[in-house]
C-alpha cells in the first residue's frame, strides 16, 4: 500500500510526499505554480518510480485527488493524452505512462476522499504539508524538524 499526497500555497511552493507500507518515504518541495491536480499526478508519478526500483510483485496507490485520478483512468484506458484536461499538461501525462509502462508491479491506483482516516494518505498529506512549510526556510533549520516528524511517522505506520 502507498499514499501519496501534495500541497502548494499561493506564494508558488509546492511539495509531494509518497509513504510506502513498511515506512519508506519520499518527498519533494519546491517552486510551484501549477494546477494542483498536476501535482498530485506527480506525486503518483513518484510512487510508480519508486515500484520501479522495489521487489514489490504489487502494489495499491492511494490519492485522494479527483484530478489526478480522472487523468489517470484516461490514460490507462484509451492511452489518449489531452493537453490542459484538468490543469494538466501533456508532458506530465506522457510523463506517467512511461512510468505506468516501466512498472514491472500489478499496480492499481484508486481515489478516496481525503482525511477520512486511511493512514498512509493522512501520513503523505501531513508529510506534503509540512516539506511545503520547511521549503521556505533556510534548509538548516527546518531539515532537522522535517526529518525527526518523518522517523515518528514511520514509527506510527509500524505499530
Amino acid at each position: 500500500m502507498i499514499g501519496v499526497d501534495a500541497s502548494s500555497d499561493p506564494a508558488g511552493v509546492g511539495s509531494i510526499a509518497m509513504v510506502a507500507a513498511g515506512g519508506d518515504v519520499v518527498v519533494f518541495a519546491g517552486e510551484f505554480t501549477g494546477h494542483m491536480g498536476a501535482l498530485e499526478l506527480r506525486a503518483v508519478v513518484l510512487a510508480l518510480e519508486y515500484l520501479q526500483g522495489s521487489q514489490a510483485a504489487s502494489a495499491v496507490i492511494h490519492t485522494d485527488s479527483e484530478d489526478a485520478y480522472c487523468m489517470i483512468e484516461e490514460l490507462i484506458t484509451s492511452g489518449r493524452v489531452i493537453d490542459g484536461y484538468r490543469g494538466i499538461e501533456e508532458a506530465l501525462s506522457l510523463e506517467f505512462l512511461a512510468a505506468w509502462n516501466a512498472c514491472s508491479a500489478k499496480v492499481s491506483i484508486t481515489r478516496h476522499r481525503g482525511h477520512t482516516g486511511l493512514i498512509y494518505n493522512e501520513v503523505a498529506d501531513e508529510l506534503a504539508w509540512m516539506a511545503r512549510a520547511a521549503a521556505k526556510h533556510l534548509r538548516e533549520s527546518a531539515e532537522p524538524e522535517l526529518v525527526e516528524r518523518i522517523k515518528l511517522l514511520q514509527i506510527q505506520l509500524q505499530e
